[in-house]
């Protein structure tokens, strides 16, 4: 018993209740943050790529030129994939391609780790490389798909990696 006759556990229940009330609405707070989170997650999906470029990037002309990408957000791979690389190069937007490409520009002998956020829907992205063709080459689809890959949507430790050559998109 305390010193005015009332008992201490009282005291001790009035604090444990007020915790309580306190700690609900952290948990509270806490579940609507993590809801929220994951409202914003399922409406986009964040894209990562580590891109490595070659002293002899885009060669022309005797001599290393930059390069623009071309990166498409695709909800299935298979209309970038048949799709004439003349017609994407002239805006075409095939089946399975969310919205329209981002483009950067990649220098010779540059890494870089780029990062972009798509819509929800995309599961892979289509990377469409404008290397400078020789004169009479322009509207010819030969060799024109080692300037075209399909990569997986997805960042971290297990973010595509992509190498530029001379005149071509190589094996990482």
């Amino acid at each position: 018993m305390s010193d005015k006759g009332r008992p201490v556990f009282g005291l001790c229940r009035f604090q444990s209740g007020r915790w309580r009330v306190g700690a609900m609405g952290f948990v509270l707070l806490f579940l609507g943050v993590v809801e929220s989170g994951c409202a914003v997650r399922e409406q986009v999906r964040r894209v990562c790529i580590g891109v490595e470029a070659s002293e002899n990037l885009n060669f022309y002309g005797g001599k290393a030129n930059s390069l623009t990408l071309l990166i498409y957000p695709l909800a299935d791979d298979s209309g970038f994939l048949n799709a004439p690389v003349s017609e994407l190069f002239s805006g075409h937007r095939p089946s399975g391609v969310l919205e329209p490409p981002v483009p950067i520009t990649v220098e010779p002998a540059e890494k870089m780790d780029w990062e972009q956020v798509f819509p929800a829907a995309t599961r892979a992205v289509g990377i469409l490389a404008d290397y400078d063709r020789e004169p009479g080459v322009e509207g010819q689809e030969s060799g024109l798909s080692e300037r075209r890959v399909v990569v997986p949507a997805r960042c971290g430790f297990m973010k595509p990696r992509l190498k530029l050559l001379e005149r071509r998109i190589g094996d990482s």
